[in-house]
């Protein structure tokens, strides 16, 4: 019994031990800036770490987007399609990297598209976070 035991112990290392974890998409800018797709995170956040910062560093946490609300044309009621959640969730952007852009794409009921775009770029030191935008 603990020869079966300690193999089955083996062989579950050997799994866990041989995965490997990619590293989250990122930009940098001349000056160092950096732009970090969040990885504590499953719904879209962000994290901007100053060139002196470390990738250990907490950095500014950034929601993107925080909520997403609609009204449609003619109604007077709004309704919250996205609600940003800290932690785990059962599904997450599928961030890319596009030039010194982060972007992905979400999709909301009743047929609205969005793209969330944030590109690091030279001003003097200053990043230019370039938000959201809709579509139906």
């Amino acid at each position: 019994m603990k020869a079966i035991t300690i193999l089955v112990c083996v062989l579950f290392g050997a799994v866990v031990l041989g995965q490997q974890v990619a590293p989250p998409l990122r930009v940098v800018n001349a000056t160092g800036l950096r732009l970090v797709v969040d990885d504590q995170n499953d719904m879209a956040a962000l994290r901007l770490h100053l060139p002196a910062e470390t990738d250990t560093d907490p950095g500014i946490f950034v929601l993107f987007p925080e909520h997403v609300t609609v009204r449609e044309h003619g109604k007077t009621d709004a309704e919250r399609l996205y609600m940003f959640r800290p932690g785990r969730q059962s599904a997450h952007p599928a961030w890319r990297r596009v030039g010194q852009s982060l972007e992905y794409q979400a999709d909301f009921q009743p047929g609205v598209a969005m793209t969330g775009r944030a590109t690091c770029i030279n001003f003097s030191t200053i990043p230019r976070l370039i938000t959201t935008s809709c579509r139906q």
